[in-house]
């Protein structure tokens, strides 16, 4: 998944609120305030509080695991460097995201 798509699935699991716009004849989505999970460690936080209402997170050096508490039959596993504190910032946002993509189905 790309920045965006992650981007766009937390701010829908978090409620934030996307405002479409046209821009160069195409129709895009801009958050109504500067949504940025993947950038912004206080947003990041947040995220570990809605994976931890769900299930259980486990963050080891090379990953981070989330185990759902069986209301959406998900565990996800994903690989990165941890250490690095963008790396970590992603995995909780793609494991929020990959969470909201099952929740669609």
């Amino acid at each position: 998944m790309t920045d965006l798509e992650i981007t766009k699935l937390c701010a829908e699991a978090m409620g934030v609120r996307l405002v479409p716009e046209i821009y160069r004849g195409k129709e895009r989505y801009r958050m109504t305030n500067a949504y940025d999970p993947i950038h912004n460690d206080a947003q990041a936080m947040s995220l570990d509080s809605w994976l931890l209402e769900r299930g259980a997170v486990h963050i080891q050096r090379t990953q981070f695991e989330f185990f759902d508490d069986d209301r959406y039959g998900a565990t996800f596993t994903i690989k990165a460097d941890i250490g690095n504190p963008r790396n970590c910032r992603r995995a909780r946002a793609e494991c929020v995201a990959r969470m909201q993509k099952e929740k669609r189905k």
